[in-house]
């Protein structure tokens, strides 16, 4: 999906909030201290090497990313 300049709050309306709405459904359904732990690890990790995958890996079932 190609974004023209100005369709900022058109993109986040409609690509990022459902996403982050997945997002939020499935850590309640997941919430446990191992995954909190997890997430911090994968967090660091991928701050550190931003073209990793490692998300997908850790947490098979996650929604996938739509852009």
């Amino acid at each position: 999906m190609k974004i023209k300049a100005g369709d900022t709050w058109k993109f986040y309306k409609n690509e990022i909030y459902p996403f982050k709405g997945e997002v939020e459904k499935w850590y309640q359904q997941n919430q446990r201290l191992l995954v909190d732990i997890k997430i911090i690890f994968v967090t660091a990790w991928v701050i550190l090497n931003p073209s990793s995958e490692i998300v997908y890996k850790w947490f098979k079932n996650t929604p996938k990313r739509p852009f």
